[in-house]
């Protein structure tokens, strides 16, 4: 079984980040039934964390509980809000995941970048935008959701970069619509300089 450990930055991105798992399961489960078991799901993925609090910050220090000599008793470790971790914070969770643990972050590289040094997902996530999977990826994206990516994200062999391969952007807002929708997409992508002006007459 999955040993799974929810974190984010803050304490309140945390309560989030469970609150919209445990939603999202209560979902599943109604449409699942019996065939899931929620229960037992619930108590393996546990409480969300704090990173500090995952990591096992020590008091007056920067150093932490876990780290290579002493990893993370975990399988798959989620982050929300990750554009919000600092380089440091990122290479002491990485330093303290055991050999084969699965890292997933989740954010948006365009908002709340971290206070101290280091836009880690941002620079992860520089080029989402353009797709760029190669045949292998856009195989298995096929046969694990029945859903085809579009040609125009598909390049040839050997020039999709690695990274690309991992990195997945939401093209579809669920949580801004309507002219906000509208505003925060023409400031990110820089297309259209006069919509924003446009949009707050």
């Amino acid at each position: 079984r999955l040993r799974i450990a929810l974190a984010a930055p803050t304490g309140k991105a945390a309560a989030r980040l469970r609150q919209a798992i445990d939603g999202s399961l209560q979902a599943l489960q109604h449409s699942l039934g019996a065939h899931l078991d929620l229960a037992a799901l619930t108590r393996r993925i546990g409480a969300a964390r704090t990173l500090h609090a995952l990591l096992g910050a020590r008091p007056d220090t920067r150093r932490f509980r876990h780290h290579a000599g002493n990893p993370l008793d975990v399988d798959v470790v989620i982050v929300d809000e990750a554009s919000m971790v600092h380089l440091e914070m990122m290479a002491a969770l990485l330093e303290a995941l055991p050999p084969g643990a699965r890292l997933v972050l989740l954010g948006d590289k365009d908002q709340l970048a971290s206070v101290e040094a280091g836009a880690v997902l941002g620079d992860l996530c520089r080029d989402a935008r353009a797709g760029r999977y190669d045949a292998e990826t856009a195989r298995y994206l096929l046969a694990t959701t029945g859903e085809a990516l579009p040609a125009r994200y598909v390049e040839a062999a050997g020039t999709a970069p690695a990274l690309a391969q991992h990195t997945v952007m939401l093209r579809e807002s669920r949580r801004f619509e309507g002219p906000i929708g509208a505003l925060a997409l023409a400031v990110n992508a820089a297309r259209d300089p006069a919509l924003p002006a446009r949009l707050l007459r």
